[in-house]
């Protein structure tokens, strides 16, 4: 242990008493830091944790002070990561639209010079479908009604436009081609939209069960869906 001599002066009435201290110092004990303090990644869990609570209690009831409780945190530790409720809400629709429009556009391409339009256009379909179903609390979100209300970010705006605009240029090339009649591009894509959206809807609230009846399978019907 090292030793320190320290002067200790106090005030007497009119002396002043100057003694000096022989003390040895003692090292401070460290204190056990919870293993929540310094969190892995915490941005990454407060984006996973939001869109559980988004599924199950509803963005209205999301707030950054609750997943702060949720992952035992401190209240002030999710705002280091978003200034707002909003800012964290955005993130996960620009990720979550982002997969989407990489994952529609590389089903559009993936066999571009070997098939034709028809077996393209099935697949960028199933594959609409299939992120539906597999991202099924993000897939919500990104079309709910309150959740537009928040779509003031520029990068969000410009992500969720460019996956409408694969399956846009898709229709562009079927009415070149003279696959797909009719007089507007967009209004076509937006009824193609429209019925994929329906499709996963349906899907999502097992209507599509009573298939079982027929011995058909759900995807062999929603394949057959995709004809246009």
């Amino acid at each position: 242990m090292a030793a320190e001599n320290r002067i200790v002066l106090y005030v007497d009435s009119v002396y002043i008493h100057v003694y000096t201290v022989n003390m040895k110092l003692k090292p401070l004990a460290a204190k056990p830091i919870s293993a929540h303090y310094h969190h892995g990644d915490l941005r990454e869990e407060l984006l996973k944790t939001a869109l559980k609570v988004i599924e199950k209690e509803g963005l209205a009831l999301l707030s950054l002070r609750d997943l702060a409780r949720r992952l035992k945190v401190s209240h002030a530790a999710p705002y280091r990561h978003f200034a707002t409720k909003d800012d964290l809400v955005n993130e996960i629709g620009i990720r979550a639209f982002t997969k989407f429009r990489d994952i529609l556009a590389n089903a559009w391409t993936a066999q571009k010079a070997t098939e034709d339009f028809p077996t393209r256009f099935r697949r960028m379909g199933l594959a609409y479908l299939d992120f539906a179903h597999q991202e099924e609390a993000a897939y919500k979100l990104m079309f709910s009604a309150d959740f537009r209300a928040l779509r003031k970010n520029h990068e969000l705006s410009k992500v969720s436009a460019e996956s409408f605009e694969v399956l846009h240029e898709a229709v562009r090339l079927g009415m070149r081609i003279r696959h797909l009649k009719g007089t507007s591009s967009l209004a076509i894509a937006l009824r193609i939209w429209a019925n994929m959206h329906g499709l996963a809807t349906l899907r999502m609230t097992g209507c599509f069960s009573v298939l079982e009846q027929e011995g058909m399978s759900e995807k062999t019907f929603l394949s057959s869906c995709i004809e246009f």
